[in-house]
């Protein structure tokens, strides 16, 4: 398996932070500077309802937070430093509404959602800092759940671990250089490179290519991770290929998405594959989404999983939706099981 080139990645970040730094002396004696703004907003979403994964002991009923959207609030502003560049920042806090408590698990930093500054200008975006992966951006935006990490057939069974978590690392990193292009010819870029901060070098590469022209839509994004969550010393790095197509038909969005993932060490291997549509109905849209992941590997017997939900989520407003979701859940080693929910969502 070929791994991705990091050191033409470093390259290519640093030879866009030179660039930034450049065009930044330059406008410090330009013209007087405009004022800085920001923002505050985020996404508060609560649920009730029945938990119950392929393998559990037994179902529990709850009331969570973070259903079809993870809570989160943030702040992020800009500052006209001249020229077309523009200082950005952002800090996100994830939150969970159910207990008032920050981060999505206990232990997680205050702004593990994304913690930023950068440099801005038509050449694209630098950014410094904590920052949300490629290839979760990509799972994003091609499946109809979007980034819900509790109903989503595809993200559950990539990122949580009782649906087995296929993908090493998080879905934020930290120490991170990253760069996002222009879009040009429906095109944008993403690289990243974080740093692990120990002597041994042990570090994340990423890159990402969307394409978007007209309905259609494409992505392809890779991965290899050397640090984070699910890295051990038996399993010391991972290295992940996602590609993911999107077409709307009017009458409804069509999503396929294909992941791969193979660890060293242990040798496991992963495949997933998710196919679904998004069909506007009345005021919402009906939600379809059906996942599958083989997993292979020398410590631990191959098994399936198959995953499938349906949703409604209703606009009551165009920043407030009430919605309600059903997800199955089954592997080849274990019973069934259901969820099901009903909850509020709000945009501010």
């Amino acid at each position: 398996m070929k791994t991705i080139p990091t050191s033409l990645l470093c390259a290519l970040l640093l030879g866009v932070s030179t660039l930034a730094i450049a065009q930044t002396a330059t406008s410090a004696t330009a013209a007087p500077r405009a004022p800085g703004n920001v923002q505050v907003y985020g996404i508060l979403d609560m649920y009730v309802g029945r938990s119950d994964n392929s393998g559990a002991p037994r179902a529990t009923t709850v009331v969570n937070s973070g259903g079809l959207s993870t809570s989160f609030w943030g702040l992020r502003g800009t500052e006209d430093l001249g020229h077309g560049l523009r200082a950005v920042f952002a800090l996100e806090s994830f939150v969970r509404l159910d207990t008032g408590d920050f981060g999505r698990l206990p232990g997680d930093p205050l702004f593990s959602r994304n913690a930023y500054v950068g440099l801005a200008d038509s050449w694209g975006e630098l950014r410094l800092g904590r920052q949300s992966a490629a290839v979760w951006l990509a799972a994003i935006a091609f499946n109809p759940f979007g980034a819900s990490t509790r109903f989503s057939p595809l993200q559950t069974q990539l990122w949580t671990p009782p649906y087995g978590i296929n993908i090493a690392a998080d879905t934020g990193w930290a120490n991170t250089l990253g760069y996002t292009s222009p879009t040009a010819h429906g095109v944008t870029v993403r690289a990243q490179y974080g740093l692990g901060e120990v002597q041994s070098g042990r570090n994340n590469a990423a890159v990402s290519a969307t394409w978007m022209s007209g309905p259609a839509g494409l992505v392809l994004a890779a991965q290899k991770v050397e640090a984070g969550p699910g890295i051990t010393p038996a399993a010391p790095s991972q290295t992940t290929w996602l590609a993911g197509v999107s077409y709307d038909l009017k009458v409804a969005k069509l999503y396929a998405t294909w992941d791969r993932n193979r660890s060293a060490g242990t040798e496991r291997r992963t495949r997933t594959g998710q196919i679904g549509a998004t069909v506007p109905f009345g005021r919402g849209n009906l939600l379809l989404s059906w996942a599958h992941t083989r997993d292979k590997s020398r410590t631990v017997a191959p098994y399936h999983r198959n995953s499938a939900a349906i949703g409604y989520d209703y606009a009551i407003s165009p920043r407030t939706g009430l919605y309600a979701v059903a997800l199955y859940d089954k592997t080849t080693v274990a019973r069934s099981g259901t969820t099901w929910a009903t909850g509020i969502r709000l945009r501010y």
